[in-house]
């Protein structure tokens, strides 16, 4: 849901816990990923495309089947193997999400270009709480929250990001594609996204590859060792 004034005056973050809810599949399974952050994410995660509010969005997928825990989760410490070093702006905004001016009908913030979109169903989102406060006193997002969770200095990191998909929309570069497993029980698992198309790429777009060749090529190279993710469902 959208962090609104109204309803979620009060509301805090609290200290992210153990609970894992993140991590473990039970939430979610592909989570957004701007530009600034894209290069980096694709050494560790497949990097897909994803239909969200009539556009398409790139995304990570960090587990293939719901409820099958992130590759990179250390079960013994309850923690991030890679919280420290190349944890990915999506889970570090967690349960967060900016969603770009137009998505929705209401507009943003004052001052502030992006809405924001929050998962209630994690655990450190109370209300009346020791914590961060999501809002200040006048009811406009807070400086420090945003500061807190770690919001690139460059305000234009979703629009940026939304044009490269729609450029890639435009020239009808996307194309689907299944991605499968099959567990140690047996069971078969597909789930289906959306990859850059080489081959009509290879055919022309130049204004296209001379501005995002290192994002495109990011992105095969990310799908070519889905591996780790395979065999963490097993």
């Amino acid at each position: 849901m959208d962090l609104d004034p109204q309803k979620h005056k009060g509301m805090v973050f609290s200290k992210c816990g153990e609970c894992n809810s993140c991590c473990d599949g039970s939430l979610f399974t592909v989570g957004f990923v701007p530009l600034i952050d894209f290069i980096e994410t694709a050494k560790y995660f497949p990097i897909v495309f994803q239909k969200i509010y009539g556009e398409y969005w790139p995304g990570m997928i960090y587990t293939l089947q719901a409820g099958v825990p992130c590759p990179y989760l250390d079960h013994k410490k309850k923690r991030c193997s890679i919280y420290n070093t190349h944890r990915p702006v999506a889970c570090r905004h967690f349960p967060f999400r900016f969603k770009a001016k137009g998505s929705v009908e209401r507009e943003p913030f004052v001052g502030f270009p992006f809405l924001i979109e929050m998962d209630d169903r994690c655990p450190a989102l109370e209300t009346d709480s020791p914590g961060l406060a999501l809002l200040d006193e006048s009811g406009n997002i807070s400086m420090s929250f945003i500061n807190s969770i770690g919001m690139p200095d460059r305000i234009d990191f979703v629009e940026e990001t939304r044009d490269f998909c729609r450029k890639l929309d435009f020239y009808r570069l996307l194309k689907r594609k299944k991605f499968k497993l099959k567990t140690e029980s047996g069971k078969k698992v597909t789930s289906t996204y959306h990859v850059i198309d080489k081959n009509r790429l290879n055919s022309g777009y130049e204004d296209l590859k001379s501005q995002y060749t290192p994002y495109i090529y990011a992105h095969h190279q990310s799908l070519k060792a889905p591996k780790i993710l395979i065999e963490s469902a097993r």
